[in-house]
């Protein structure tokens, strides 16, 4: 049997904007558009088994006509939705799971244990304004704009967003009308479904928590093209899955959690880059765009651990030293104005431009031939062990070293660190599990006392800039060394692990 494929790429939209994007010229020269009201009643478990799955089912209403769909999809990435959907009007808004039997993936509602206890959990009403796009080369896109509510158990969160499904075509035309329209609408790429919201909000968590890296997989018949790819399209899975919590800035482990993304996307560009050959790099000129991003973070985190690991700990030591007190305030000034910096930044147009190029740049990479991956066979693991190799004796050689550094010197160690890290992390697939384990733990302690000492030294620059003359200067600056002197000590010890740990690439 023949399954369909939903190739479709959501765009979230301000609700204020609606209009711009209905004006837009693009819309404006294609046939007029449909407008329905749609409801959908969503059902899972209680405990919601099918999400777990990666499934959703759903009852649909347009007009008179109720559909029952069964979705089974992958991850989103860069706001691009690749899904198999299965769909069949019913005849009224009860579920009839009878004409799924024998189809791919449906099995799992014949199961009992959830069968039998699926319950509506959460319903989506919202009105579809929907063009028929057709481009210069023939693709057919639907491009709609949908504007309404989610609501379960008693909460409601609003829906406004565009979707462009390809009807028929290529997919990357998806992007291309997407760029047109953000020329004059702030568009910005999202991986969350109307589905993820109804379940986030059917449990109460809304947004979802600080998210950290997912392992990539990767494997030895890929080519490095492909590999480079898949790497990137985690980083920026991670980036995206913590920018809504970074805007709102709730918690300050969204901003970490983003930069860190950003990070390892920019690692990930810089160890490709020099051994893919053959074709234009995918990262042209983006990475001026993400040092500037991921500087604008900096600043916000450094005003973040300034505030919550040194001042904060630090009056509560010494409650009745009211110049600490009074310095907590002016660095919460501070720390709030970044903050407000990073939602404008990810509020902005060039950001939502970045993040869509970023998207298209791997959601649209071909898969590799079979004569492809056999031209390239074991080409990965002599990249992985080639990289792993040199970053290791740098990071071993400098390391021996660390007690005699000055901060530049640390501060260029943690950046080695980090790289190699990154790199343990990323190949980590092609070798021994525990074994990787083993050692990225060993870079992990070492990271974490590097990152200590740079905090220290952030934080007397910080310092500098507030009170450079104050008489809480001294405490701060004594409570600081006394940390300083403890991560000092436990360097050399922590370095000699990383040089005695078993190099996992060797022995595979």
């Amino acid at each position: 049997m023949t399954v369909p494929v939903e190739i479709e790429l959501k765009l979230a939209l301000p609700k204020a904007a609606a209009g711009l994007v209905k004006r837009h010229p693009l819309l404006a020269a294609a046939a007029a558009p449909t407008r329905q009201r749609l409801r959908s009643i969503y059902f899972d478990t209680p405990e919601l088994a099918l999400r777990d799955k990666k499934c959703a089912l759903r009852l649909r209403r347009a007009g008179r006509i109720w559909l029952q769909t069964f979705k089974q999809g992958g991850p989103a990435q860069g706001g691009l939705h690749d899904r198999i959907e299965q769909e069949f009007q019913v005849r009224g808004p009860a579920l009839d799971l009878a004409p799924l039997e024998g189809t791919p993936g449906a099995s799992l509602l014949s199961r009992k244990r959830i069968a039998g206890r699926l319950i509506p959990v959460f319903e989506t009403v919202f009105v579809r304004t929907a063009w028929r796009v057709v481009d210069e080369d023939g693709n057919v896109v639907e491009v709609a704009l949908d504007q309404g509510d989610i609501w379960s158990a008693g909460r409601r969160a609003p829906v406004s967003e565009v979707e462009l499904e390809l009807l028929s075509g290529d997919p990357a035309a998806l992007f291309r009308i997407a760029a047109a329209l953000q020329e004059t609408a702030p568009l910005l790429p999202d991986d969350v479904s109307k589905a993820e919201r109804g379940y986030r909000l059917y449990r109460g968590e809304e947004p979802a928590a600080p998210a950290k890296a997912m392992p990539v997989t990767l494997v030895a018949s890929m080519m490095p093209q492909a590999a480079m790819r898949a790497v990137i399209g985690g980083c920026l899975t991670h980036v995206q899955a913590n920018a809504d919590g970074a805007r709102i800035g709730t918690d300050p482990e969204y901003v970490h959690q983003m930069r860190v993304a950003l990070r390892r996307l920019r690692a990930a560009l810089g160890l490709f880059a020099p051994r893919v050959a053959g074709e234009e790099p995918p990262h042209a000129g983006l990475r001026a765009a993400l040092r500037e991003l991921a500087a604008e973070l900096g600043t916000a985190r450094d005003w973040d651990v300034f505030v919550e690991d040194t001042l904060a700990p630090l009056c509560a030591a010494f409650p009745d030293h009211g110049g600490t007190a009074r310095l907590l305030g002016r660095a919460s000034t501070q720390r709030q104005a970044a903050a407000q910096k990073v939602r404008a930044t990810l509020e902005s147009p060039a950001y939502a431009r970045l993040l869509l190029r970023l998207s298209a740049e791997t959601a649209l990479a071909k898969e590799d031939t079979e004569a492809a991956r056999d031209a390239a066979r074991d080409q990965l693991r002599m990249l992985a062990r080639a990289v792993l190799g040199k970053r290791h004796r740098r990071v071993a050689r400098e390391g021996a070293h660390v007690a005699g550094a000055d901060d530049q010197g640390r501060h260029r160690l943690r950046i080695a660190a980090k790289k190699l890290r990154y790199a343990a992390e990323f190949f980590g697939a092609l070798f021994d599990a525990d074994s990787v384990l083993r050692y990225t733990r060993t870079l992990s302690n070492v990271q974490d006392l590097l990152g200590r000492m740079n905090d220290i030294v952030t934080a007397r620059s910080l310092l500098g800039s507030l009170d450079p003359d104050g008489p809480s200067r001294l405490l701060v600056e004594a409570w600081l060394a006394a940390r300083a002197d403890d991560a000092l000590r436990a360097m050399p010890q922590a370095f000699a692990r990383v040089d005695s740990a078993g190099r996992f690439w060797k022995r595979d």
